[in-house]
């Protein structure tokens, strides 16, 4: 499977999902953003790196709340 078709199976599963639990995913992505993950490069590369496994942590705890496997590398 090429990487069009994972994507585009991610982005169906993300848009089954309801609004609220689809926010909550698209919150977290946007704090993925590399200008939002790094505050426009002010952070050191530990509080980057305290930062990307809170991320990831809340990122899993909504995917098992909601019994769900997204990979955000596809969404973001």
């Amino acid at each position: 499977m090429g990487w069009l078709e994972d994507a585009n199976q991610e982005w169906e599963k993300f848009k089954s999902l309801p609004e609220n639990v689809r926010n909550a995913f698209d919150s977290i992505l946007g704090e993925l953003s590399p200008e939002n993950l790094t505050c426009d490069g002010e952070l050191s590369k530990t509080r980057i790196a305290q930062k990307l496994r809170r991320l990831n942590a809340e990122w899993k705890a909504l995917e098992k709340k909601y019994n769900v496997k997204l990979n955000h590398d596809y969404l973001g």
